[in-house]
């Protein structure tokens, strides 16, 4: 029905496809360590190291933004999105000079996009996380020069947790700088993946999950908002298991002594200085994550383009909850993440 509006959303857990990866696997060119090495039916299957995958890709992504923001609108009201590389491209493998040459590949990428198309994108800026000083030179360069102002880490970097002393550091200069930071599952070396979680999915169902609980719990007991109480740091999957279990982090920290607690306050007490998406998919899951977080600290996420949205659309689904008020709705979809990432794009309803 024509004369309608529906609450825009921002899209704080989307991926693309870095446009020199798919050229790289389309002509079968090396692409900082990644190599295509066959098909199978529709799929390209392309390694790294030991590690290979199978995934359909696309011909181009962010080639044509303006395409990718119309399908976006209409399947889901989607007129900004914080896009990041998929989950396996962190390439934390590299080295010195080519993480850095990776990220700023990435970045300026995203800088172009977003610089293009102000009002649909804000990219999530790479940082060589598995260096410290290549870290800090990055991150400059992506503020100071490219205008990126957010950024993307995974849930660990190469097996170490984010509470480890440099990459704690690291995290701590974001936090000085006022800058956003979004918290995805690394795509390989999930806890258990090897061993327990082979079959049924369970690497991803329960291990990425499980990767970010783990990844927000590190940084509760890394004391960071002790420190710095206004970082806005955001976590996918509703925060995994955290949310639901922490009552058990708080019974370990009650159990300790004064002076060996890594945290002011009980660990249950610092969920308000975070943030997560609304990824549980189901009714009972995200009612209990709403009442634990807050509508205040909840975002959207739809893992766009891959399959682990909600059915029908995360922001749809948020935006049928006719139960909530409309000014909780509009927090949901829109405004709490306009806060997080500090945009200035304005609300502005949809016509449908």
């Amino acid at each position: 029905m024509k004369g309608n509006t529906l609450i825009p959303a921002i899209d704080m857990h989307a991926h693309f496809w870095p446009k020199r990866f798919l050229e790289s696997m389309q002509n079968g060119t090396e692409w900082f360590g990644w190599k295509k090495i066959g098909n199978v039916e529709a799929k390209t299957i392309f390694q790294v190291g030991n590690d290979v995958l199978t995934f359909k890709l696309p011909k181009s992504d962010l080639i044509d933004p303006a395409a990718r923001t119309n399908t976006r609108i209409t399947t889901q009201g989607v007129t900004l999105e914080a896009p990041m590389v998929v989950g396996f491209l962190w390439n934390y493998h590299l080295d010195y000079d080519d993480s850095i040459a990776f990220c700023r590949e990435v970045n300026e990428e995203l800088a172009e996009v977003q610089h293009a198309y102000p009002n649909n994108y804000h990219g999530l800026a790479l940082l060589p996380a598995q260096n410290k000083k290549a870290a800090l030179q990055e991150l400059r360069y992506a503020v100071d020069t490219l205008g990126l102002t957010s950024f993307a880490m995974a849930s660990h970097v190469n097996g170490q947790n984010l509470d480890e002393k440099e990459l704690i550091e690291i995290i701590e200069e974001i936090a000085k700088e006022k800058l956003s930071l979004s918290i995805h599952p690394e795509f390989f070396n999930k806890i258990g993946d090897k061993d327990r979680l082979m079959r049924h999915y369970f690497k991803s169902s329960i291990g990425a999950p499980a990767e970010t609980s783990i990844a927000m719990l590190s940084l509760i007991y890394s004391g960071i908002f002790d420190r710095y109480p206004d970082f806005k740091v955001s976590f996918t999957q509703g925060g995994g298991f955290a949310p639901y279990s922490i009552g058990r982090n708080g019974v370990r920290w009650g159990l300790d002594a004064v002076e060996s607690r890594a945290t002011k306050l009980s660990p249950e007490k610092y969920l308000k200085n975070c943030y997560v998406d609304c990824l549980v998919h189901d009714d009972l899951s995200f009612a209990f994550l709403l009442e634990r977080m807050g509508h205040k600290n909840i975002l959207i996420g739809t893992d766009y383009p891959f399959d682990w949205d909600h059915p029908g659309g995360s922001a749809n689904w948020i935006r049928g909850m006719e139960h909530l008020s409309l000014d909780v709705r509009k927090d949901l979809l829109w405004n709490t993440a306009a806060k997080f990432l500090g945009t200035k794009v304005p609300y502005q309803e949809i016509s449908v």
